[in-house]
C-alpha cells in the first residue's frame, strides 16, 4: 500500500468482510460510478499465523507468547487484525491472560522459540533500549481457550452478517454450526430437513 500513498492526495479505507456475493456487488458498483478509472481496489491477504504472533508481542509488550494462544486467535479471526484485537482485549479484560518477567535460562516451548524471536524482535529491541526487563505472555491455570464464546461486539456483527442472508441459507448455516467450523457435506445432508437437503449444494454456495 505505500506507494498509493506517497502519490494520491486522498484515500479511503473500506473494508470487507468475507464473502463472494459482497465482494462481487461491491465491484460491480464501483464499475458503474463514473469514477471508476480513478478508483483502484486492492486486495489485502489475511494475517499468516507469524504476523499473528508479532501483532500480539507487540500489542502486549513481550517476548513470547503460548502457542495455544496463537492457535486460538489465528482459528478464531481468519487473520482479521480488528478480530485478532477484539479478542485479545476480551482475554485481558477477563484477566485470562498473565505477564511476568523472563527468567534467566528458561526455555521456549519446543520449536517454538523460532516464532517468538522473530515475532517479538521489535518488541526485544525497544526494551533493550529501554534498559526494562523482558516480559512473557502466559495463559491463566484453568483457562480452556476452546470453551471460549465469542466477545459481544464481534457476536454482534457475526449476528448482523447471519440476518442479511436468505431464511433458508440460515437454517443450512445453524445446522452447520452445530457440526463444528469444519464438516462433511454428508454429515450435514444427514441433519438437515428432509425439505431442504434436495437444495443443499446451492444454498452452501
Amino acid at each position: 500500500m505505500a506507494p498509493l500513498l506517497w502519490n494520491i492526495s486522498v484515500f479511503m479505507v473500506m473494508s470487507l468482510c468475507p464473502g463472494f456475493a459482497r465482494t462481487e456487488s461491491f465491484h460491480k458498483a464501483i464499475t458503474d460510478n463514473l469514477m471508476s478509472h480513478k478508483i483502484t481496489c486492492l486486495h489485502l491477504e489475511k494475517l499468516k499465523p507469524s504476523s499473528v504472533a508479532q501483532k500480539l508481542c507487540q500489542d502486549l509488550g513481550v517476548v513470547s507468547i503460548p502457542r495455544a494462544l496463537v492457535r486460538f486467535l489465528v482459528q478464531r479471526s481468519l487473520g482479521i487484525p480488528y478480530v485478532v484485537e477484539e479478542l485479545v482485549h476480551f482475554l485481558c479484560c477477563n484477566k485470562m491472560l498473565l505477564f511476568r518477567t523472563e527468567r534467566r535460562g528458561e526455555e521456549a516451548e519446543d520449536n517454538w522459540e523460532n516464532l517468538n524471536i522473530q515475532a517479538s524482535a521489535i518488541t526485544t529491541s525497544s526494551r533493550s533500549s529501554l534498559g526494562s526487563a523482558a516480559m512473557i505472555c502466559i495463559l491463566r491455570p484453568g483457562v480452556n481457550l476452546d470453551s471460549i464464546a465469542l466477545p459481544r461486539n464481534l457476536k454482534e456483527i457475526a449476528l448482523a452478517q447471519l440476518d442479511e442472508i436468505k431464511s433458508l441459507e440460515q437454517i443450512v448455516l445453524k445446522f452447520a454450526a452445530v457440526i463444528g467450523l469444519v464438516f462433511t457435506t454428508q454429515m450435514l445432508s444427514y441433519i438437515l430437513p428432509t425439505n431442504i437437503k434436495h437444495k443443499m449444494t446451492v444454498l452452501l454456495d
